[in-house]
């Protein structure tokens, strides 16, 4: 419905239009020099000598003054003169990149004037002069690319993506090329049924068929169309557009376009791509060559090419509708080529399918009602009116107005909902066109969204179809874009051999849209990835460091408070504090990183001791990030001499290792001192204290390397050095104190090897606890010791740091003391690793292998590490999240993703929240993670409820999931009016509700879960299908009011919900090959919904001329719509009608399809989907073996060394608490086992765990009873 004159765009670049009058320039120069060449000669056959003929006559022309068009002055007409232009212009393009084709123009021109002699004599043909070095393709590519196809095409095959395309004469494949460009989604998803390229004979088409060997989806044939294309194998009306690009060249044309047509189906298109006539560089390059003239119809001037107007009159004449559009490549003078579209007109049938329109309203018809009628009055249609307490007549179009006066479904009265029922039964015989206002392209009220659920559920059930036309104005254009939409019916109705009738229309800003349903990977719905700011590490789910990112921030870089400054990091030294922040054991993932070294970029107004270029150490919260900015008590300068690495590990070990000996301990002189894990940063640190300050010194290490390097660079006995990992150096310690003990003991070991080394303690001796893992799980200490005044002291330098900044201060003036007197000296060895490869780094530390430092280079350019993709959902741990809906199947998933990912705080609101057992129990599961759970039992319908919920949130509200559902299935016949208000209770008022009670609150995140019911429609669910439609629509509202929102549409999910508790609904649903999600995909679509919640707002441009177009996307993020099978399978159903065409894209879809589960992920699904059919199937040894292979493959898929391990090695595979989170949730998706993640610790070992999963699985079917356990 797009205006023709719309079609056709020309790219405005400047630059080509200077760079086309350069070459028209180069060309007239080039035509006298050839002149010159040729005047003498005579040619070797007659069409070189008519070639020659032009040459000479164009050459005199242009020494005329007023043929001087393109030359600067007549003085370029000298020889001299001409030849240094000449010179000149091709030096200048000639060194352009020669697969570039934007200069190919002045390539071609300059060989044929430089070969015009040989050309003329017969010694080489023109033609082996343009396609040397592939001039000719590249010429023909550049030629295309000057007309811009893009927009008729793409609207083409959106509008229609199962359209045949033939293409006459490809020649080189540049057409080809830019065609295919346009008729595929940004995904690569054919937007086509068939694309036939054709050439005249076996040679070219073999030739053409090698150039286009890497396009897909591509026939080819042999067609020439001036001989009767049903003799050569074409079906007649089989085509919608044909593209004939140099038509010109064949003999007759009207016998050409007279097979053209013939092709054509009803409504076809023809584009034609024609030379314009009189264009100086095409007549000088293909003139030359021997095909230029062979017309045998009247030409002008006995040459190829005709003009527009003539073309206009041949496709006239030859039954088409003539020249509907045209554009030129570029503007004048410089015409090359233009681009002329005409259609096939159908015959205009002599009975109309509808003669009659009823109108549809409330009550008396208002202005934009009486308007309607008058418009399809003029089109000659009997208008009728009617109200829903009237009969409604048969076989008519009716035309709904029902909601002019406002959402007629929105608090549908019974005696309303009763009128309508009725009357939409009564009229199952006619079509039916409901007009709303918008809430798809826009929604300015979301009401009006309830009217498309209805009306795709209806589809399924009404006989003769019900349509929707939305509109953002009630104006007289609206009223003409309704009647264009009514014709297009008609025509569809008419001529069903054509596009089935669109469902739905959208009338916005001018422009009629239809909507169509792309299906893609999650990556490439994201918005892109910021590539400009700077980047900090983020944990995408707490325990799993694979989840690390370098995402971008934009917090707090714009001004500078006093006392502050911004420094680009350079080195981050590595902690096991960050180690256990990434855990999930302690702190927030914004606190990783406490030290490192850079170089300062800005400072605040008040800073003086230090400036920009300045080389710093820091000590503070987040420090992994590429820039910062912190206070300058939080900073000190590097020495001169001092490298970056070196700095960035000194601060953090040294003033924890002074601080704790001198200080807290009170380290003298001959004071025995216990250092466990000697060889870390801390340890290494410690030692140097220590000797400093002359103590004597024993040390515990993991193994004999460690030993060595202790006794070599410290000169430490082999009598002071034990293993930290065993209790044996309890007694080792007594002996070499003879039985006494240290004074000192600083330790950073955890449970029976922390009371070993309490017992190492001399009487009034002191122990400085630096670890965190007893501490935290509020360990036991065995307190008889105390009773000879020992001490036990714990330390956290940062948190001093926070707590008593003073102390803090204290301490780095100290450390500067002590770095002034030579004391400091660098922590060697020092391992470092990129940044890019950060995860590395932490499972190397936390392995405990390692010796001295571990920090991270951060790159030169921070850009290195831009994200090929969004960053993982995480969730803060000081923020609550509202779960609305319960925990059920995918509640319980969704939750315990969500602490996974860091949620520490989740508010439950559903009628019976926490009520069950099986709820209880796993809700202390998520205790034992360290997530408080608050249940709060009512109704998201009931509003004093939700502001229960919301006050009952423990921390600030961050984000609501409104997951609540009441399903009431019933035919719309038989569907009552308590059947439609209450589905709709907690949908819609339900989210109002949650709007209006969390307005004020800054969200994060707020999605609704819906179901492709509501996209797709589905029989007996036209209140579901509403309720669901009305979400999208609010989600478009609530962004439009700046809030962040979106909407979920799942398909079935087989992990979890419904249809695994129920085996008929999962057998009928596999029966019928519907495409069933799994867990992770569910979680990955509410990934991508949260990523979506806060994308920016659709902006609409204002256009000249209102039958331009723009694409827009909906706000619904659609999962599990398609089938296992193919549709072509009778036995198949999809979940929309057939003739739906805003699915029409699934069957190209099909072609393409990928499977996406991860190594071992498909077997394990098949063999546990047998199992299910046939449990006896866990008896059989095979089967056993083969199950335990899979599921220990399946179990430790995110360790990247698990691809090149035995099954044996994978067996032994220990499982730690990185591994146990997720292996958890695989636990309960694929085995229904709620198993928590201290029991998984417990087990210990992958093969051990596979082990009980199996014998879970037995339980589950039954053959093992409890009391055989």
């Amino acid at each position: 419905m797009v205006a023709p004159d719309a079609l056709l765009r020309r790219d405005k670049d400047s630059r080509k239009d200077q760079l086309w009058q350069d070459a028209n320039r180069l060309c007239e120069l080039c035509i006298m020099e050839a002149a010159d060449h040729l005047r003498n000669l005579t040619a070797v056959n007659d069409h070189l000598s008519r070639w020659r003929q032009w040459v000479t006559t164009e050459a005199d022309r242009l020494h005329q003054r007023d043929g001087l068009v393109h030359l600067d002055s007549k003085a370029e007409a000298s020889v001299q003169s001409r030849q240094e232009t000449i010179t000149r212009i091709l030096s200048r393009y000639a060194g352009s990149d020669p697969d570039d084709t934007e200069f190919i123009v002045f390539e071609c021109v300059g060989q044929i004037m430089q070969n015009c002699s040989r050309i003329v004599l017969g010694e080489i043909s023109a033609l082996d002069v343009l396609e040397a070095e592939g001039r000719l393709e590249r010429y023909s590519r550049w030629m295309q690319s000057q007309s811009d196809w893009s927009h008729f095409l793409t609207l083409l095959g959106h509008s229609n993506p199962t359209i045949r395309v033939l293409e006459i004469g490809s020649r080189t494949g540049a057409t080809t090329e830019a065609v295919l460009g346009y008729l595929r989604s940004r995904e690569g998803v054919r937007h086509y049924s068939q694309y036939t390229v054709t050439e005249t004979c076996e040679t070219s088409l073999t030739t053409i068929q090698q150039k286009l060997q890497h396009q897909q989806d591509i026939e080819y044939a042999l067609l020439d169309i001036s001989i009767e294309p049903e003799a050569q194998g074409f079906d007649l009306q089989s085509y919608d557009l044909i593209i004939a690009s140099n038509l010109h060249m064949l003999p007759r044309l009207d016998t050409a376009l007279g097979h053209i047509r013939r092709l054509l189906a009803p409504e076809g298109r023809i584009l034609l791509h024609e030379l314009y006539p009189e264009t100086l560089i095409t007549e000088f390059l293909m003139g030359s060559l021997a095909y230029w003239s062979s017309a045998e119809d009247c030409r002008p001037n006995n040459k190829p090419y005709i003009s527009p107007d003539r073309w206009d009159s041949e496709l006239r004449n030859a039954g088409f509708t003539g020249n509907e559009v045209m554009a030129y490549d570029v503007p004048s003078p410089n015409h090359t080529y233009f681009t002329m579209l005409s259609r096939n007109p159908s015959p205009r049938p002599e009975i109309e399918f509808y003669d009659t329109v009823t109108l549809l309203t409330t009550d008396l018809p208002g202005p934009w009602a009486n308007e309607v009628a008058s418009r399809f009055r003029e089109r000659g249609c009997l208008v009728n009116w009617t109200t829903l307490h009237d009969t409604p007549p048969p076989n008519h179009c009716i035309i709904s107005l029902l909601d002019l006066d406002g959402p007629y479904l929105n608090d549908i009265s019974e005696e309303r909902y009763l009128s309508l029922q009725s009357f939409l039964l009564a009229a199952d015989k006619s079509h039916i066109i409901w007009v709303t206002t918008t809430s798809q392209m826009d929604c300015a009220d979301p009401r009006y969204g309830l009217v498309l659920g209805l009306t795709r559920a209806l589809r399924h059930e009404m006989v003769a179809g019900i349509s929707l036309f939305e509109t953002d104005c009630y104006t007289p254009e609206a009223a003409r874009a309704l009647l264009q939409v009514f014709d297009k019916l008609q025509r569809a109705l008419q001529c069903p051999d054509m596009a089935p009738a669109e469902p739905e229309y959208s009338y916005f800003q001018g422009v009629v849209y239809v909507s169509r349903c792309h299906w893609m990977h999650a990556g490439q719905i994201t918005p892109p990835p910021d590539t400009v700011s700077p980047r900090k590490l983020v944990l995408g789910s707490l325990g799993l460091i694979d989840t690390t990112r370098w995402a971008p921030f934009h917090d707090n870089l714009e001004d500078l408070q006093p006392g502050q400054i911004e420094v680009d990091v350079h080195y981050v030294g590595l902690n096991f504090r960050d180690v256990l922040v990434a855990m999930g054991v302690f702190g927030s993932p914004d606190e990783l990183g406490l030290e490192g070294a850079g170089v300062i970029r800005r400072v605040a107004a008040d800073v003086t001791d230090l400036q920009p270029g300045d080389r710093v150490v820091m000590m503070a919260w987040g420090i992994f990030r590429t820039r910062i900015i912190l206070p300058i008590t939080s900073c000190r300068r590097v020495p001169d001499g001092v490298a970056m690495d070196d700095a960035a590990t000194l601060a953090s070990v040294y003033m924890t290792a002074i601080f704790c000996l001198c200080y807290l301990a009170r380290l003298q002189k001959g004071d025995s001192v216990l250092i466990h894990s000697a060889c870390g940063g801390l340890g290494l640190a410690a030692i140097q204290v220590c000797q400093v300050m002359g103590a004597k010194i024993f040390a515990t290490v993991g193994n004999d390397d460690k030993v060595t390097y202790l006794i070599d660079e410290f000169g430490i006995p082999r009598n002071h050095i034990f293993d930290s990992r065993s209790s044996d150096f309890l007694p080792g310690v007594m002996a070499e104190t003879e039985g006494r003990g240290v004074d000192i003991v600083l330790n950073s070991l955890s449970g029976k090897l922390l009371h070993t080394s309490w017992e190492c303690v001399a009487p009034y001796g002191r122990f400085i606890e630096v670890g965190k893992r007893d501490l935290l799980a509020n360990g036991q200490l065995n307190m008889a010791p105390f009773i000879q005044n020992r001490s036990y002291i714990g330390f956290d330098l940062f948190q001093m740091g926070q707590d008593k900044p003073l102390n803090y201060g204290i301490m780095v003036h100290l450390l500067d003391e002590w770095k002034e007197r030579g004391y400091v000296k660098p922590i060697r060895p020092i391992t470092t690793y990129e940044a890019a490869n950060v995860a590395d780094a932490f499972r190397y530390m936390q392995q405990g292998t390692h010796m001295g430092k571990i920090v991270i280079r951060m790159p030169s350019d921070p850009m290195d590490l831009a994200p090929t993709s969004q960053p993982p959902v995480s969730f803060s741990p000081d923020k609550s999240y509202l779960l609305v809906g319960g925990l059920g199947g995918v509640g319980r998933s969704v939750s315990s993703w969500m602490v996974q990912r860091g949620a520490r705080y989740l508010v439950v609101l559903s009628r019976s929240a926490g009520e069950s057992d099986a709820d209880w129990a796993f809700i202390q599961g998520l205790e034992e993670q360290g997530c408080k759970v608050t249940c709060v039992a009512g109704s998201v319908a009931n509003v004093a409820d939700v502001k229960s919920a919301i006050t009952r949130c423990p921390r600030p509200l961050a984000g609501i999931l409104q997951m609540s559902a009441v399903l009431k299935d019933q035919s719309f016949a038989k569907m009552t009016h308590n059947d439609w208000t209450t589905c709709l209770a907690t949908k819609v008022q339900g989210t109002w509700n949650l709007h209006h009670a969390a307005s004020g609150q800054p969200l994060d995140f707020f999605v609704a879960f819906s179901s492709i019911a509501g996209i797709c429609g589905n029989h007996g669910q036209a209140n579901y299908a509403a309720a669901n439609t009305f979400l999208d629509s609010f989600t478009r509202y609530r962004r439009r009011l700046g809030l962040p929102s979106a909407t979920l549409a799942l398909g079935g999910v087989e992990d979890c919900g419904l249809i695994k508790r129920d085996a008929r609904v999962l057998q009928a649903m596999q029966a019928a090959s519907v495409r069933l999600l799994t867990e992770e995909e569910l979680l990955e679509g509410l990934e991508l919904a949260i990523h979506q919640s806060n994308a920016p707002v659709p902006t609409f441009t204002t256009f000249p001329s209102a039958s331009i177009s723009q694409e827009i996307t909906s706000d619904a993020c659609i999962i599990g719509l398609g089938n296992t099978r193919p549709t072509s399978n009778p036995t198949v159903r999809t979940a929309w009608p057939v003739s739906d065409s805003r699915f029409a894209l699934y069957i190209h879809i099909e072609l393409k399809k990928e499977q996406s589960t991860t190594a071992g992920g498909a077997a394990l699904k098949e063999i546990l989907r047998r199992i299910e059919q046939n449990p006896a199937m866990l008896e059989d040894a095979d089967t056993l073996t083969s199950l335990t292979r899979d599921m220990n493959k399946h179990m430790a898929r995110h360790i990247p060394q698990a691809n090149n391990m035995s099954d044996e090695e994978l067996a032994e595979m220990p499982i730690d608490s990185l591994m146990a989170v997720e292996i958890q949730r695989q636990l309960r998706a694929d085995f229904n086992w709620d198993v928590s993640i201290v029991e998984i610790s417990k087990i210990g070992k992958i093969g051990k765990l596979s082990e009980a999963a199996l014998h879970q699985l037995k339980k589950n079917h039954g053959l093992i009873k409890n009391s055989e356990e």
